[in-house]
């Protein structure tokens, strides 16, 4: 089986408009698994977004005017077994997921701009992957 994923950096979607556009837009595109980089989200929003896109959606937070990673799953697709893994950055997460008996591991990354946390995310790396 194979998976049709798509990963994109939208520059926030806090407006109501530009999101519901957005998910549409994916769902339509009949995504398995999207990717979305520089989300502008907290744990707050975590309710609203989960019912507009219609399943869970994994999250690794930043805030709401920077960072913020997040995974979405297509509602139609028959997966289980779904976890994630975060950072506290909201700048990696790592997704397992079974379909059909074969299991997907997938990752995105945002990658940051000073050095000091190009250091940090290299080390967060190393914990993951060890």
């Amino acid at each position: 089986m194979s998976l049709k994923y798509i990963s994109l950096n939208i520059g926030g979607i806090n407006k109501v408009i530009k999101r519901r556009k957005l998910f549409r837009w994916l769902y339509n595109g009949k995504y398995d698994v999207i990717f979305l980089q520089e989300t502008y989200n907290d744990k707050a929003i975590e309710n609203v977004w989960r019912g507009e896109w219609g399943r869970d959606i994994f999250y690794s937070h930043g805030s709401k005017h920077s960072r913020g990673v997040m995974t979405l799953i297509r509602p139609t697709l028959k997966a289980e077994n779904i976890s994630i893994t975060g950072d506290k950055n909201g700048r990696v997460p790592i997704v397992n997921l079974t379909i059909q008996d074969e299991v997907f591991f997938g990752k995105i990354s945002v990658q940051p701009h000073t050095f000091i946390m190009h250091s940090e995310l290299l080390t967060m790396y190393a914990l993951y992957c060890f």
